[in-house]
């Protein structure tokens, strides 16, 4: 009976879609996989449970002046769209629960009702009437303590899989596919790419490059992470995009492949709104993805991005990223430089690292994906020490560096390359933070917690990314509303290692 309630049951959807002032709304076309049911209302006994998951998924196709439908196998709902609200026609499935010579038939008359959140997940009721036709259709009323007809009340939550456009396709099903999911309604199309298209960190050892690992810690500037100084690792820049493939200059992705465990990490962040995004790799993906294969240490070949089958095989789901937390290195702002990874430089423009440069003092920057955001402990806001007039914070925000040691790794001191212009000048207001770090603001007199700025969007999201709207300086407006304090938290120090 459990099995029939689950695969027979759909009976809410949560779609995402970032609504705005003065645009049209577009949810993502294709499959929504409904999550757990929860029963509002209910006349109908033990015909209906709580937490019970549909297996089918439900179709979404856009029609014109704000319809859509969303079709199952067999039932197809024709909805209306009005703002964030949207309202479907009813439709009766048909279940037989006859086995052998019984016969009874379920009737479901479902009307469908619910509210776009973004172009991704949200959430939808479903008002339900049972009938049943059959001889033994009073058996099945005393097994589930009930009367036909009887009526009940649902909601649910969905998430789309990937767009429209082909049988093969990958399913959202809360991991790495839901996640990049979401990125992509703050952030645009989440890009695949080579790891051999990316720059070299170079290695030098008394200021020469060399062209062969050398020992832990001992070239001129190791990686913070284990003292790494193997001659492979790479990084890239990638700009970001609109869903509709122009291009987006407030959006940047940076990747890092890493030679000494064949790891490929991922870091996308809007420098407008703060959005943030962090993916890492699984380990030894070139063993269970064709595409790759490792060379010389480093993975190569194309990773695959969101559209891609094999995306769910490469990258690790939101809550084992969460779980490194990644943020306590990446606090000051999404991307950490080291002497090490700003090595690397752009190739037309040696002057300028790889790795993008975003931080100012009051820089937005916030989690995107709850399964991100409520990973560490406390509540999903980012936090960080504030003394006002000290200089360390005058450019950008405060990260203790004693958490940026990784398994014996050389820990980094700011003294010797902070501030660029006078290294070290700044010792006695680094120690300040340290110290109250240390002690807590509650008892070092003049330092506080400072919230870090940004939020999720709720701007236009056309095709199912607020980014396809950007060109337009009235829903650029709109947007810069929504940049106001957010609800961030301190993070501690993780094991995720980024590019540094």
């Amino acid at each position: 009976m459990l099995t029939w309630r689950a695969s027979c049951l759909v009976s809410g959807v949560a779609v995402i879609a970032a609504v705005g002032v003065g645009c049209d709304f577009a949810p993502r076309e294709g499959d929504w996989i409904p999550g757990a049911s929860e029963v509002l209302r209910s006349e109908c006994g033990e015909l209906l449970d709580d937490d019970e998951e549909s297996s089918e998924a439900l179709r979404l196709e856009s029609g014109d002046d704000g319809a859509f439908t969303f079709a199952s196998e067999d039932t197809r709902w024709t909805c209306a769209l009005s703002e964030r609200d949207f309202t479907c026609d009813s439709q009766t499935q048909a279940f037989d629960m006859g086995e052998d010579d019984e016969e009874a038939v379920l009737q479901r008359t479902a009307a469908l009702s619910g509210s776009f959140a973004t172009a991704v997940s949200g959430t939808l009721n479903s008002r339900d009437v049972w009938r049943c036709e059959g001889d033994d259709c009073g058996g099945l009323e005393g097994w589930l303590d009930m009367s036909f007809p009887c009526e009940a009340e649902t909601r649910s939550t969905i998430r789309a899989g990937a767009p429209a456009g082909g049988e093969d396709e990958p399913s959202v099903g809360g991991g790495a596919l839901a996640y990049a999911r979401e990125c992509e309604a703050e952030l645009g199309p989440v890009p695949g790419f080579d790891c051999s298209d990316g720059v070299v960190v170079p290695i030098t050892v008394d200021g020469l490059v060399v062209g062969e690992d050398q020992e832990a810690s001992s070239c001129d500037a190791p990686s913070i992470a284990e003292g790494d100084c193997n001659v492979g690792t790479r990084v890239g820049r990638i700009g970001g995009t609109t869903s509709n493939g122009a291009p987006d200059d407030e959006v940047v992705w940076a990747y890092l492949c890493r030679k000494y465990d064949g790891i490929v990490q991922l870091i996308g962040h809007d420098t407008a709104t703060g959005a943030t995004c962090f993916f890492e790799s699984e380990w030894e993906v070139a063993d269970t993805v064709d595409s790759l294969s490792v060379q010389d240490g480093l993975v190569v070949g194309p990773v695959p991005g969101p559209d891609d089958p094999d995306y769910e095989a490469v990258w690790k789901a939101p809550e084992e990223v969460a779980s490194q937390e990644c943020w306590g290195c990446h606090l000051a702002d999404p991307f950490v430089h080291t002497p090490y990874v700003d090595g690397a430089r752009l190739p037309d423009d040696p002057s300028t690292p790889v790795i993008p440069q975003v931080a100012t003092a009051d820089a937005p920057y916030f989690l995107v994906g709850e399964a991100v955001r409520s990973g560490g402990e406390g509540d999903d806001s980012l936090r960080t020490l504030h003394i006002e007039g000290n200089g360390c914070v005058s450019c950008h925000r405060f990260s203790d560096s004693r958490s940026f040691s990784f398994d014996g790794g050389p820990t980094w001191d700011p003294n010797e390359h902070m501030p660029p212009s006078a290294p070290g000048s700044l010792a006695a207001d680094f120690q300040a933070l340290l110290d109250c770090a240390d002690s807590g603001p509650a008892n070092t007199p003049g330092c506080d917690w400072r919230t870090i700025p940004g939020e999720p969007s709720e701007g236009c999201a056309l095709g199912g990314s607020p980014a396809a709207s950007r060109g337009s300086l009235a829903i650029a407006a709109a947007v810069l509303l929504f940049l106001s304090g957010g609800r961030r938290r301190r993070v501690s120090s993780g094991s995720g290692r980024g590019p540094r």
